[in-house]
């Protein structure tokens, strides 16, 4: 017999006397909610059971499996990590941070790759669809930069003080190793960029520009300045500064239902299930078989939801296959 309660967008159950509960962030709240409503409790209990894993992929030589993110079969964690499978999990546009954990993990530098996402996150620096992310920069007037120095220039023009001309389209880049890679130092060699605040701060009545920088090129956060800039060895002028950047990822994907078939699918291989999942019910469930589609969304055959022994011998057949 079941019995549900339903208030302040959470659910408990109860069937044959066991209690099962959940709210709305879980995955399957809407299915849960038509099976309350058609009475179906055998079904109610078992989506309320099944676990929704992240669907497996491969980008390059970056590998999600269950609920793990790897790099040449590492395991990853910080802060990107965790936003990347939120992102997977709650279905939104995940390939712009794909992209840019790739570019990151290519800097040779362990600090900036460990510091910056956290970074940018707190500053609300949105994330390109290339994996870039943008960032506001602060200069004269006449779009030269404030500071002058004596950086050896791979791409771009300064003026005989050292000043940059940074006009909109000029690709700017320096020898990465003249660039300070110390945190604790905060004025020093390098191009710097950063936060909104921060440039318009730092240009006073002068120029404030958007650059767009590759995460590989980035070499350090300063501590000063509340830590809302950074150096980099390598920047694109895109823009002047017109309103401020509104997200964390870039609209151009927001309508992107379809960035899964952009990203090639896991082969898992035997022992691959043992990453994340204790047994074979768990595993199955997560959709290391047919037990979901290729969106990552439960089957709507009850076969795959109902009955743990059906999905477990499944799932053998499957495995030994």
């Amino acid at each position: 017999m079941l019995s549900t309660s339903i208030r302040n967008n959470s659910l408990t159950a109860i069937v044959n006397g066991k209690v099962k509960s959940c709210d709305s962030t879980h995955p399957n709240w809407s299915k849960i909610l038509q099976a309350v409503r058609e009475n179906n409790e055998r079904l109610v209990v078992q989506l309320i059971d099944v676990k929704r894993s992240v669907v497996n992929f491969v980008s390059g030589r970056l590998r999600v499996v269950g609920n793990e993110v790897l790099y040449d079969g590492n395991r990853l964690h910080g802060t990107i990590v965790d936003r990347l499978l939120e992102f997977i999990r709650n279905d939104l546009p995940a390939q712009p941070l794909v992209k840019f954990l790739e570019k990151l993990l290519s800097n040779p530098s362990k600090r900036a790759v460990d510091e910056l996402y956290t970074f940018l996150d707190r500053k609300n620096l949105p994330i390109t669809p290339t994996g870039n992310f943008l960032a506001y920069k602060g200069l004269q007037d006449n779009y030269y930069s404030i500071t002058s120095g004596k950086l050896t220039l791979l791409k771009g023009h300064a003026d005989a003080s050292g000043h940059i001309y940074n006009g909109v389209g000029e690709d700017v880049e320096c020898k990465r190793n003249e660039v300070c890679d110390d945190k604790e130092i905060g004025c020093s060699k390098g191009i710097h960029a950063g936060s909104l605040e921060y440039a318009t701060s730092f240009a006073g009545g002068g120029k404030v520009v958007i650059v767009e920088i590759n995460p590989k090129d980035v070499v350090s956060i300063p501590t000063d300045c509340e830590c809302q800039k950074l150096r980099t060895c390598a920047y694109k002028v895109i823009s002047n500064y017109e309103a401020p950047l509104s997200d964390t990822f870039t609209d151009a994907y927001e309508e992107d239902k379809n960035w899964r078939d952009k990203l090639g699918e896991v082969e898992l291989s035997e022992g691959d299930e043992n990453l994340t999942f204790d047994n074979a019910e768990d595993a199955y469930e997560a959709g290391y078989a047919d037990g979901y589609d290729s969106n990552g969304e439960a089957s709507d055959n009850e076969d795959y939801l109902l009955g743990y022994t059906d999905g477990e011998e499944q799932w053998e057949e499957d495995r030994n296959d």
